[in-house]
């Protein structure tokens, strides 16, 4: 199994699981090479397959083997005991009668902080959408036994089944596979120009699989993150052009060794009419110089491709350095939160208990402004009933002001 390559269902898959991780492979689907490449990582396997001789062939590579149905096992209650950081599902949700139950299961069997891999085929690929165009509907997906799929899906609805399952999606990878490349085997000379531009202007035209990375805890939102732009994404995108330009150069050297050997056959057939005369000795050796610059152009081309080969190995270690201190981000952001939150309780608290006195106290006020008035209107009712009472309050009045005065 090659980890180099980045667009393998397979590879993605086992790129995506950390080193060391336990892992639950459910179906076993990608075979011993799967689960040797997991356990050259330093993780450790337990498997379950419908298969039994699937499981068979997995046992050496593997802490634990089950032979089950997976669309009514439960995984829980077969690994009571164990724990374990991923599950696996390569090429399986697709032949599930109940694709939606198995998510559940698998994500009841993982903790908040594991992770769920997932491929399934897209039946949005441009060969699909051709062979409908002649009649014909061949489901991605067919399994070991060469058994159609259950169900079908494209990207829009494995997002929808992952989250209707309770998953937050953590990554979409994608394999692609241009329109000749397929087990469909078109000719696409038999389809009209502006059909051809169509589908292959849609860039779902050309996945041929995706790579669903998914968590069981609920998404934290840390700010506006643009679908489609995680670092995996983005590293593979760039691998693609990589691999592209790797593919181009290889290509260029391909041509270079042709002509190297179609200039070899020139020469030697200068060789052997070098008896002709000076005139042939001198286009050998005219041969022979563009020979050797030829040469050390494919060994220019070599070191490019290697050049390339370590850009994406430098590539892979810097996204899991990165992937790290996200991780430790993300973890500093959830207790910043907590804290917040907790204080925002305390203060809300303490503004409900003011202004609970506020309002206790305004009612009060305005009970004594009631009084107030009810006092002032008896107190005028009663000086206008009795005269001479106010007469006396009044030479009273004046009496205190004249002495007032007199201190003054």
């Amino acid at each position: 199994m090659d980890l180099h390559d980045t667009n393998d269902a397979a590879t993605l898959s086992v790129l995506s699981i950390p080193a060391g991780a336990r892992v639950l492979d459910l179906g076993g689907a990608g075979g011993p090479a799967v689960a040797g490449a997991l356990a050259d990582r330093g993780c450790t396997v337990s498997v379950v397959t419908a298969d039994e001789r699937a499981a068979q062939a997995l046992r050496r590579h593997c802490a634990a083997t089950v032979v089950a149905d997976l669309d009514t096992v439960d995984l829980t209650d077969v690994f009571a005991g164990s724990s374990f950081d991923a599950v696996l599902a390569i090429g399986l949700l697709q032949h599930m009668r109940s694709p939606l139950g198995l998510l559940r299961r698998a994500a009841a069997a993982l903790p908040p902080s594991g992770r769920l891999v997932a491929t399934v085929p897209n039946v949005a690929h441009g060969a699909v959408r051709l062979e409908l165009l002649r009649g014909r509907f061949r489901p991605p997906g067919h399994d070991a036994l060469g058994r159609d799929p259950l169900h079908v899906f494209d990207a829009s609805s494995a997002l929808d089944l992952f989250g209707e399952a309770g998953l937050t999606l953590v990554e979409r990878l994608k394999v692609t596979r241009l329109l000749h490349e397929t087990e469909a085997k078109l000719d696409l000379s038999s389809f009209p120009r502006e059909v051809l531009s169509e589908i292959e202007a849609d860039p779902e035209s050309t996945v041929y699989e995706l790579v669903l990375v998914a968590s069981s805890a609920p998404p934290v939102h840390t700010g506006s993150r643009p679908a489609g732009t995680t670092l995996a994404e983005r590293l593979q995108a760039r691998t693609e052009e990589l691999a592209a330009a790797a593919a181009a150069a290889e290509g260029r050297a391909c041509g270079l060794e042709e002509l190297v050997a179609a200039l070899n056959q020139r020469i030697d057939e200068l060789a052997r009419q070098a008896e002709r005369g000076a005139e042939l000795e001198e286009a050998v050796a005219a041969a022979r110089e563009q020979r050797r610059h030829l040469e050390l152009d494919v060994a220019v081309k070599d070191a490019f491709i290697a050049e390339l080969r370590q850009r994406v190995d430098t590539l892979e270690a810097e996204a899991a350095v990165t992937w790290k201190r996200f991780d430790e981000d993300k973890h500093n952001a959830n207790v910043a939160i907590a804290e917040a939150r907790s204080a925002l309780v305390e203060v809300q608290e303490s503004l409900e208990a003011q202004t609970e006195e506020s309002e206790r106290l305004r009612a009060r006020a305005a009970e004594l402004d009631l009084l107030h008035h009810r006092l002032a209107a008896r107190a005028n009712r009663f000086l206008h009933r009795v005269p001479f009472v106010h007469g006396a309050l009044k030479g009273a009045i004046a009496r205190l002001a004249s002495r007032r005065g007199v201190k003054q």
